[in-house]
């Protein structure tokens, strides 16, 4: 992740093709594992566990955009 720690913001996680065996996506201890192309994820990054990870064979594409609330 870029560094956000130091300021309250939302992470716009959206995969760009469908779920594939070794694209990990994780978020608050919860593996998703079925997900399709332009599903949109939603997590604060400060206070929700989270974590991604390519252990496939095909390259994981996915758009992330993050959204820094006002403080």
């Amino acid at each position: 992740d870029p560094p956000t720690l130091e300021h309250d913001c939302n992470r716009y996680w959206m995969p760009l093709q469908d779920y594939e065996t070794g694209h990990v996506f994780i978020i608050n201890d919860k593996l998703i594992t079925d997900y399709k192309a332009g599903d949109v994820f939603v997590y604060n990054v400060a206070q929700d566990n989270h974590g991604a990870a390519n252990i496939g064979f095909t390259p994981r594409l996915v758009l992330q955009v993050t959204e820094f609330n006002p403080t």
